[in-house]
């Protein structure tokens, strides 16, 4: 229909289109009062056309627009007294629209006029034409019942049933005539039904017949009717709860909205219904959809929580044990009470997390539960954080990172502390503090908050444990923002005789920028040490500061002296750190400008050694203008025997495609496996797709799906394996780090300090692939 239908058009839909059609067009005219007033006079005229049809639509229309109900009573009556059954049948629905009084008068007529309708009349119909009738009167009622039939004979005790508690006048002579058929096979429940209404007494031979699997109980409007009944006699008869059980069960099968307002009301009943209620919670046998919506219930009635409490409990502990989809709902519904109730449903929460380990689907939704009940668990922090260790050392921790990031978030709200201090513990994976400290419950903390996380970690640099400083120095460059905060400890380091620890720690010395003038005399006494490895390392630090100066002159002197072996220690010490140093290589160049030529031949050859015979090797394979343009056989005599060797060949495919690539799909499947933590069947299908995606026209995003689904899954940063690469000391590998970086990240700004390390590498390659990245930022 238009939105501005011409009176003609409004006219020809309403009297030649079916009942949808004309909803519309009353629906039209109520928003558009002018435009129903300029039809109404139309429409009034056909309440006395002769045509029964018409009469039944108009009758109608008048209801629906102009809210006329004695216009229309007094149409759809000449409709009853011609007695037409198929207008008689159609005015029916028209009669429902009408106050009961109006409908009950019209019901005389359509006994008088055309009681054979009565009779076909679909059970719906029935029960209103039952409770217009007693609503009207005794008399309509008991005359209008031998013209419904046996089939609608149920149905009409229904209406009636569903009408008594509301009617005001005498009903008593319908009372002998229901209690007729209390024991027939086909209105019997319905009459039992309407006599508890009309008298308000229980009738025990009535009960006992109930058969709770009765085929006449298929009936979902009968079944609910019985419930109500059956629950308003509950008070007087609790050992009808059985019943009434069986029969609501019954019901949520037949018509679930039926049975979700008969469960509220139960619920509302208190001690009475929760006796129907409670027994559900514990029966296995029953569909876990009804137990599911019980426990719904029951979560929001705090009285109910106690009793509900171990049949919650039970679920988890069964749920472990046979799982399906099915039940899913019944998990989330337990879960629900058991973090209603709280720290004293504490001992469910080890259940819980035995749950998540070995179904790792359920974290999402069982995440809440566990912050719910951690105050009654004794050490809940740790608790959580040996399921994150389970769940990274998962077989496949790819289809386990949703349910990883779910327990994080469960741990930050439990005690986010609780992150930094897993560097303590060596027993953990080392991957869990990693994918840890990206989470955003970590990275967003307030800044006093990660303050203190990054003493926590240095504080790790000091322990006498070798494995713990190395894991705390590591872990510190998730807290670039604090680290001029805990300076003292990362001088310290690089004082240490742990070179392990050393490097991690020069790596963040860029971030101390904002202390650098305290910092600064710490480097200089560091580098008069006599040992040239602290020395060499002074030597980086100042350089990642920018204070390269503050040690220039005394570095020139040493190495030029006669006796320059410290001085040559030193230079090549700080050389060997230059892949983790930014712009170093020019910085160390500069310092020897005016150096006599064969120190700065020396010192040249120092810094820009030859390239090494494994990456002359694998240069020789790898043929930017030529075809193929790798020789991927070639490639993997020479790094088969690498870890990083997987991820070199994904960088090629990123860089060249796939073109030849055939012969090392299984090792391939054994790198990603390792890499990313997946299993065989996963890993095939990833190193698949990649092999098949990865051609030399590959779009950016086919090549940022690739990559990210080889590497795996990182929360916020870049894989950590992905991420070492940039600092590796073949330069294949380096380039490889920044080709695979490129791949995987869409914001080149959130990595421009990786970038800006290889601006000033010592391989032209490596050079060339950051400047085009650089220019990209």
């Amino acid at each position: 229909m238009s939105d501005t239908p011409t009176f003609a058009s409004l006219l020809l839909q309403w009297a030649g289109g079916g009942s949808s059609v004309r909803v519309g067009v009353y629906a039209h005219l109520r928003a558009h009062p002018a435009e129903a007033t300029a039809v109404e006079a139309f429409i009034r005229d056909e309440l006395k056309t002769g045509n029964a049809w018409k009469r039944v639509i108009a009758a109608e229309a008048v209801i629906e627009v102009y809210r006329d109900e004695e216009a229309a009573a007094s149409a759809l009556a000449g409709v009853m007294r011609w007695g037409d059954p198929s207008a008689v049948t159609d005015a029916v629905p028209v009669l429902q629209k009408l106050a009961p009084e109006r409908a009950g008068s019209l019901l005389r007529e359509l006994v008088v006029h055309a009681p054979d309708v009565v009779r076909s009349l679909a059970p719906a119909d029935h029960r209103w034409a039952g409770a217009i009738a007693a609503t009207t009167g005794a008399d309509l009622w008991v005359a209008l019942l031998p013209h419904v039939g046996a089939d609608g004979e149920s149905a009409f005790l229904m209406g009636l049933a569903e009408a008594a508690p509301r009617v005001r006048h005498d009903l008593s002579t319908v009372e002998p005539v229901v209690r007729l058929g209390l024991f027939q096979s086909g209105p019997g429940y319905a009459a039992g039904a309407a006599l508890w209404r009309l008298t308000w007494r229980i009738h025990r031979d009535w009960l006992a017949s109930i058969d709770p699997q009765s085929p006449r109980l298929d009936d979902p409007p009968l079944l609910a009717l019985l419930v109500d009944v059956l629950t308003e006699q509950l008070g007087r008869r609790a050992d009808l709860t059985v019943l009434v059980r069986t029969l609501l069960v019954r019901l949520a099968g037949a018509a679930p909205a039926e049975f979700k307002r008969r469960l509220e009301r139960l619920a509302d009943l208190g001690g009475r219904g929760w006796s129907v209620l409670l027994p559900l919670l514990g029966d296995e046998s029953v569909p876990p959809a009804v137990r599911a919506e019980v426990f719904g219930a029951a979560a929001l009635r705090p009285a109910v929580l106690p009793l509900a409490h171990h049949h919650a409990h039970a679920v988890v502990s069964a749920y472990a044990a046979s799982h399906d989809g099915a039940k899913s709902e019944l998990l989330k519904a337990a879960g629900r009470v058991l973090a209603t109730i709280g720290a004293p449903a504490g001992s469910a929460f080890s259940d819980v997390l035995a749950l998540i380990t070995r179904y790792p689907g359920t974290a999402r939704s069982l995440v809440p539960v566990l912050v719910a009940l951690a105050p009654g668990f004794p050490t809940p922090a740790a608790a959580l954080a040996r399921t994150l260790d389970h769940l990274r050392r998962s077989v496949s921790f790819s289809t386990a990172h949703d349910a990883f990031v779910a327990v994080a978030e469960g741990l930050a709200a439990t005690d986010l502390g609780a992150g930094p201090r897993l560097v303590e513990d060596t027993t953990f994976d080392p991957r869990v503090l990693d994918s840890l400290l990206q989470q955003p419950a970590w990275q967003d903390a307030p800044p006093n908050v990660r303050r203190e996380h990054a003493r926590v970690l240095a504080d790790g640099l000091a322990s006498p444990r070798p494995e713990v400083r190395v894991r705390a120095a590591d872990r510190l460059r998730h807290y670039p923002d604090q680290v001029p905060a805990v300076w003292p400890v990362l001088v310290a380091a690089l004082a240490g005789g742990d070179e392990k620890v050393a490097l991690p720690a020069l790596a963040l010395v860029r971030h101390l920028e904002p202390v650098a003038d305290a910092v600064e005399p710490e480097l200089i006494g560091l580098f008069r040490e006599p040992n040239p490895t602290y020395a060499a390392r002074a030597v980086v630090a100042l350089g990642r500061l920018g204070r390269m100066s503050a040690v220039a002159g005394a570095l020139y002197a040493a190495v030029t002296a006669r006796d320059a072996v410290w001085g040559w220690a030193v230079l090549r010490g700080a050389a060997d750190r230059v892949a983790h140093a930014h712009g170093l290589l020019r910085e160390l160049a500069h310092v020897f400008t005016s150096a006599p030529p064969d120190v700065a031949a020396q010192v040249r050859a120092l810094l820009y050694p030859p390239e090494p015979p494994d990456e002359v090797a694998i240069s020789a394979h790898v043929r930017p203008d030529g075809w193929p343009r790798v020789n991927w056989d070639g490639v993997h005599q020479r790094v088969s025997a690498d870890s990083e060797g997987g991820a070199l060949f994904v960088a090629l495919m990123c860089a060249y495609g796939s073109a030849g690539f055939a012969a090392q799909k299984i090792w391939m499947i054994k790198h990603q496996r390792a890499t990313a933590g997946n299993g065989l069947a996963e890993a095939k299908a990833v190193v698949e797709e990649t092999i098949d995606r990865l051609t030399p026209t590959a779009t950016p995003d086919d090549r940022r799906e690739c990559v990210r689904a080889y590497f795996g899954p990182a929360p916020l940063g870049l894989p950590k394996p992905l991420a070492d690469l940039i600092g590796h000391p073949l330069s294949w590998y380096r380039w490889a780090g920044l080709e695979l970086l490129d791949a995987w990240c869409s914001e080149p700004n959130r990595v421009a300090d990786l970038i800006a390390d290889r601006l000033w590498d010592r391989s032209a390659l490596v050079r060339a692939r950051a400047r085009r990245m650089h220019r990209g930022a």
